[in-house]
This record gives structure tokens, C-alpha cells and sequence, in this order.
């Protein structure tokens, strides 16, 4: 069966439809890869924002509480240098900026007699001990702060670390026979 011209002239709008369609439906995917492609780039951007907005305001917030442990320290050493009413009335500032902090969620760090840590403690300084067994803490030389939120550190506690009993120890600090 041979088709007629008139036949082939039907099938021509027909095949130009059909390719319409399937170049329709080819764009359509193409755009909604585009759009969904655009809608996840979108969501990367909002939460790399938030996470540099939390990061941003972590930094500022650690460089208030770095100042305010300066200053706590400060008054610690003048508690040490003095007496009387002047004492108590240092011992009263101290306590009310440790509540304060503790509100905020920052405890201090005392490590004293503890296993040395190196992500809470930098170590400045090790010596013998006879009361401390060799890789503990033996002195704070400045004290150190840490998030309740995780136990983030803020700042490290500065320490001297044992290094045993000395001269008749062996390299882990045990006592010889």
C-alpha cells in the first residue's frame, strides 16, 4: 500500500507536533534542573550566611570575654597584694563577675592535680613534684575558661606540668625500687 501525497501532507503537522512537543518537554526539563539547581545554590547561600553570622558573632563575643579575663585577672592579683575591707571588697567584684559569666555560660577551667590536657591546658613550664605524679597539672599560672554549651575552651589554662620525682623516677614518673 503506497500512502498519497494528501496522506504524506497529514503526517507532516503530525511529526512537526510531536517534535514540538518533545522540544518542549526537553526545555521544560532543562528549566526545572535550572530551577531546582538555583533553589539548592539558594539554601547553600542561607546557611553558609548563618554560619558565618554565628561564626562573626562568636569572634566578637570571645574578644569581650578575652578583655573581661584580663580584668579578672587583674583584680586577682590585687586580691593577692591586699588586705582588710580592700580585699573583701575585690573578693565581692570577682564573685559577681564569675555569677555573671557563669549566666553566659562560661565556667572557669582549674585543672590543678589533673592529667595534663593539651586541648584545655597550654603547659609553659614542668618541674619535679613529689605531690603530683609525672603528666599531671602541679600549678595553675593563669586559669582557664570553657563553654558549658559542648565544653568549648575560650581560653586554655596556662599551667606547669609534673614531670615526676625527679633524678630517681623513671620516664613515666613512677618512684625506682
Amino acid at each position: 500500500m503506497k500512502k498519497t501525497h494528501a496522506e504524506h501532507e497529514q503526517e507532516k503537522p503530525q511529526d512537526d507536533l510531536a517534535a514540538q512537543v518533545a522540544a518542549l518537554e526537553a526545555e521544560n526539563a532543562k528549566l526545572q534542573d535550572a530551577r531546582l539547581r538555583a533553589e539548592a545554590d539558594l539554601q547553600n547561600m542561607r546557611r553558609r550566611a548563618l554560619r558565618e553570622h554565628e561564626d562573626a558573632e562568636r569572634r566578637g563575643e570571645e574578644k569581650v570575654l578575652h578583655a573581661l579575663f584580663a580584668v579578672i585577672d587583674d583584680l586577682e592579683r590585687a586580691r593577692a597584694a591586699a588586705s582588710g575591707d580592700v580585699a573583701q571588697g575585690i573578693d565581692l567584684v570577682l564573685q559577681r563577675a564569675r555569677e555573671e559569666l557563669a549566666k553566659l555560660g562560661v565556667t572557669p577551667i582549674d585543672p590543678h592535680g589533673e592529667p595534663f590536657d593539651p586541648h584545655a591546658h597550654d603547659a609553659l613550664l614542668s618541674a619535679e613534684s613529689e605531690e603530683h605524679p609525672a603528666g599531671h597539672v602541679s600549678h595553675v599560672i593563669q586559669q582557664g575558661w570553657k563553654r558549658e554549651d559542648g565544653g568549648r575552651v575560650v581560653r586554655h589554662a596556662k599551667v606547669q606540668v609534673s614531670t615526676g620525682l625527679g633524678s630517681a623516677s623513671e620516664p613515666g614518673g613512677e618512684k625506682r625500687s
